[in-house]
């Protein structure tokens, strides 16, 4: 019986999912008239992700700064999306919690992950990751002006759901960095 059951789920298409769908971002379908705003917001929050996986925590302030602007310079953002992405970013960059990061004894930024789950499969990518004495820290970067921390709470939750799950990693703090207000918020 339970061999059936599993030939039968396993017949199934598995619905893929991502955990920012959690907080009510959807994709947009080819068959959609395109809205600009949005299409603009999403290639910016992406330069801004991509700028903060690319770039050495380490380095001194003015070697980040310039490969910062390298790395946006080469975006097909407008020049005043560029420079906002560039403040963004280096402000991100001097910030307390990513110079905890950088203090952190390991640390992974944009990890991937899959994760089944009732509905099928998550997948998605994980901003910042880090172990600070031992303590597992999830930090998840949001580009959106306002601070709203309710709408990710649940994304939050999957992606610890997932650490735990996939790694055995039980987290310490779940954080949302609003990078455009420089605030961090704690989802418990």
């Amino acid at each position: 019986e339970s061999r059936g059951n599993l030939l039968a789920r396993a017949a199934k298409p598995v619905e893929r999912m991502s955990p920012s769908k959690l907080a009510g971002e959807t994709e947009p379908r080819a068959a959609e008239p395109a809205d600009t705003e949005r299409e603009r917001a999403m290639d910016f929050g992406v330069v801004v992700h991509e700028a903060l996986e690319a770039l050495d925590l380490k380095a001194p302030a003015t070697q980040q700064r310039r490969q910062i602007e390298q790395f946006i310079a080469q975006t097909g953002l407008s020049d005043e999306e560029k420079r906002r992405a560039t403040e963004m970013v280096s402000d991100a960059l001097g910030s307390e919690l990513l110079a905890r990061a950088r203090q952190a004894e390991q640390v992974y930024r944009e990890l991937p992950f899959a994760h089944v789950v009732e509905k099928g499969l998550m997948e998605g990518k994980i901003d910042l990751l880090f172990c600070e004495k031992g303590r597992w820290v999830l930090v998840d970067y949001k580009t959106d002006a306002r601070v709203v921390v309710e709408k990710y709470t649940e994304q939050l939750r999957a992606y610890e759901a997932a650490l735990q799950h996939v790694a055995g990693i039980t987290l310490a703090q779940k954080l949302l960095f609003f990078l455009a207000s420089e605030t961090v918020k704690q989802v418990t």
